[in-house]
């Protein structure tokens, strides 16, 4: 935590690693653990250079991971199942994310990156609240498998234009809320949903 000339860091046999690991470090730009299965809350957070992330068989991480990491464009995190509050959020440069694991994550999720364009959640059936809050250059969505999403569900996300919903049951309050490019929306599994439901979404045609 803070150690203002750590540049680079490769530990290969590290597996768990607890609360506030490596936290505002001003010239770290690489970061290697091979052997990283879970990590715990404001994992290398306030990192602001870091452009190289190698976490092959991380599974499990807590809240704050890599968050406001303001040099990171791409991200690949094959094994991620669960990722906690304020994941990857306010990352300036994020262009990419790969998660193909994930199944669950918490409130806001890759919460205002706003040149995010490539994003992929296949096997994603829960999150909280706040999920893709405020992304402006999100155009397509595959969340095919998700089934319960919280309040604040992609919201302002303003050029999204198609979203795969299909198995969706439950949303909370504000569900995409004011997304102005999204033309039509399929949920046939939907049971309940909150207040502001689609609201301020100007050229929705067709919901069903």
């Amino acid at each position: 935590c803070e150690n203002e000339l750590l540049e680079e860091i490769n530990l290969p046999y590290l597996e768990i690693c607890k609360h506030t690991f490596l936290l505002n470090n001003k010239y770290l730009t690489s970061i290697s653990f091979p052997s990283l299965r879970e990590c715990g809350n404001s994992f290398i957070g306030f990192n602001e250079i870091i452009n190289q992330a190698n976490l092959p068989v991380l599974s499990e991480c807590g809240n704050h991971f890599l968050s406001c990491n303001n040099s990171m464009t791409k991200l690949c995190l094959p094994m991620l199942k669960e990722a906690g509050d304020s994941f990857m959020r306010l990352n300036k440069s994020l262009i990419q994310i790969q998660v193909p694991s994930l199944e669950k994550c918490w409130d806001d999720f890759l919460f205002s990156n706003k040149i995010l364009n490539d994003a992929s959640f296949p096997r994603l059936s829960r999150c909280g609240d706040g999920f893709l809050y405020n992304n402006n250059s999100l155009r397509l969505l595959d969340l095919s498998q998700i089934s319960v999403c919280g309040r604040d569900f992609m919201a302002l996300n303003k050029i999204l234009t198609e979203i795969n919903l299909n198995w969706l049951h439950c949303c909370g309050d504000n569900f995409l809320l004011s997304n102005n490019n999204l033309k039509y929306l399929i949920v046939p599994w939907l049971e309940k949903c909150g207040d502001n439901f689609m609201r301020y979404n100007t050229t929705l045609e067709s919901l069903y």
